[in-house]
């Protein structure tokens, strides 16, 4: 394995948020990233709910990349 840093972990759960399309207001927050400008002033949001539902879906992501299901398994989706 090539030199691995703790950045990489990061931008690997940042661009998996983004496949995912979690909002670009709750990717920042989850890396607790500074708002920029006013938003910063007058967005005291915490995102506590909306950070807890993006990680439950990259849990649900990094799940199927490290123990997919075996191949007889069919998935199924619910219909509203």
């Amino acid at each position: 394995m090539q030199h691995f840093v703790q950045h990489d972990v990061r931008r690997t759960v940042r661009s998996q948020l983004s496949r995912l399309k979690v909002a670009e207001e709750v990717r920042e927050a989850i890396l607790a990233h500074v708002r920029p400008g006013i938003k910063k002033v007058y967005d005291i949001h915490d995102y506590h709910d909306e950070k807890r539902e993006a990680l439950g879906l990259w849990a649900a992501r990094l799940r199927e990349i490290v123990a997919p299901p075996p191949d007889n398994v069919i998935k199924f989706v619910a219909v509203a």
